[in-house]
């Protein structure tokens, strides 16, 4: 039986269709290009499928092409095979891979991004830090400080040209700009961080509640997982939980009786700050007043400060003169002589004795003057002793007009005086003189008898 030609043209039509499909299944989402194909491992690829987009900093350079589960238990993971069909295209070391979403019902796509130059700031104290380009980064994991990246810049700026939140966190006028990267596998840094410098390193710490995601690190990329939807809502939920707590507290502290005092609170410090700017014109008013003494005291501190200033000159001056420190130098050697010669005589015997004898009289002084002092206590004593300064006054003022008298006797008068005066003075040393030869001669007689 022959088959009709119309009859295989058919059956070899249906068998090329066929031929057709399969092949159109086995090249879905297939590359035929010859880039550069790379695997990675996920563990949720969150609706990712063959043929979607692979982008680059946001450009379209491949698509994916196979997602293949492994089910191995709890090491279970999906491996996503991707190729770059754009040329001179490659994918730089460490690069972060995620999977993102083109608005909130957009398809899944894979997001490469290469690694980027971070910027910290850190204050400027007055010692200058120790931290230069090429500097290690580090950060502290699994009990250790692992270096993630290097530090590319260190510069010094003026903080007026960041941001109010920066100011408030630097408080300083200056502040170092550091300029660093992160090229370790598996380091993904949180938006907000903390530095330290430690032996000349620059060390990263995770700010608030936030932490440094590190993943497999023996991998060539980063992988980020992505987040569902459901997880999303179950952290936004325990958010909502926490913020209705936070509002049942504030509800619960602020009852009638707390508005109401902190409305009185209020009320108080309107009366305070009147009182304030009433306080304030009174001060601005007693300074207005008080406008020209205050003047006067600048005037007087002003010249008081000229006066010292040349009282210092002339000290200056003073102290600079060579005839003056000559002079000084010569007190100071004469001073010291005198010294040494005061040493001398104090050493010496003789003045030991001497003073010995001072002391020995001052004492003798001493013991009279209290018996003078006992003396004068009694009242018998005292009445002698004042007829005695009495007859000495008598005596005195005698004595007085007598010497009056001789004063007013002429030159002869007194030349006769001086012979009376020598002829008594014979006539008392031959009285003497019988006197002392009858002293003999009763003495004589004594012995006879």
């Amino acid at each position: 039986m022959k088959i009709a030609s119309s009859i295989k043209v058919g059956l070899l039509t249906i068998i090329a269709l066929f031929i057709l499909v399969g092949t159109i299944n086995w090249l879905k989402g297939r590359s035929v290009s010859q880039g550069e194909r790379i695997e990675v491992s996920f563990e949720d690829v969150s609706g990712l499928r063959a043929g979607a987009a692979v982008q680059i900093m946001g450009l379209r350079v491949g698509q994916i092409e196979e997602i293949t589960p492994i089910i191995n238990g709890a090491d279970s993971y999906i491996k996503v095979k991707f190729v770059i069909t754009e040329p001179n295209v490659s994918i730089p070391y460490a690069s972060i891979i995620s999977i993102q979403q083109s608005g909130i019902i957009g398809e899944k796509f894979l997001e490469i991004t290469p690694p980027k130059i971070k910027t910290v700031y850190f204050s400027k104290q007055n010692d200058n830090i120790s931290l230069k380009k090429g500097s290690k980064v580090q950060i502290f994991w699994n009990d250790e400080y692992i270096t993630v990246g290097d530090v590319k810049s260190v510069e010094t700026i003026d903080v007026r040209s960041l941001s109010e939140y920066e100011k408030f966190e630097l408080q300083t006028p200056y502040a170092y700009k550091i300029d660093f990267m992160v090229d370790k596998v598996g380091v993904v840094l949180p938006f907000e961080l903390q530095t330290e410098i430690k032996n000349g390193n620059l060390i990263l710490i995770a700010k608030n509640d936030s932490s440094i995601y590190v993943s497999n690190l023996n991998n060539k990329y980063t992988v980020v997982e992505p987040i569902r939807i459901s997880d999303f809502i179950d952290v936004q939920f325990e958010a909502a939980k926490s913020f209705n707590s936070i509002n049942a507290k504030i509800n619960t502290l602020l009852t009638d009786e707390v508005i109401a005092d902190l409305q009185k609170t209020l009320v108080n410090l309107q009366k305070v700050s009147s009182s304030a700017n009433a306080t304030f014109d009174n001060a601005n008013m007693l300074i207005e007043s008080s406008r020209k003494d205050i003047n006067e005291i600048l005037n007087m501190s002003v010249k008081l400060t000229a006066n010292v200033t040349e009282l210092t000159n002339n000290l200056n001056d003073l102290i600079q003169d060579e005839e003056l420190q000559t002079s000084l130098k010569e007190t100071s050697h004469s001073l010291k002589t005198t010294s040494d010669s005061i040493n001398s005589i104090l050493a010496d015997p003789e003045t030991k004795e001497t003073l010995k004898n001072l002391n020995e009289t001052s004492k003798n002084l001493s013991e009279i003057s209290q018996t003078v002092n006992s003396m004068t206590k009694d009242e018998e004593f005292k009445v002698k002793v004042a007829q005695t300064v009495d007859n000495l006054n008598s005596s005195l003022a005698n004595l007085s007009k007598t010497l009056e008298m001789v004063n007013e006797l002429t030159p002869e008068d007194k030349e006769c005086i001086k012979k009376t005066i020598r002829d008594t003075q014979a006539t008392a040393a031959n009285l003497r003189k019988f006197s002392n030869k009858l002293n003999k001669r009763f003495l004589l007689f004594r012995l006879l008898i």
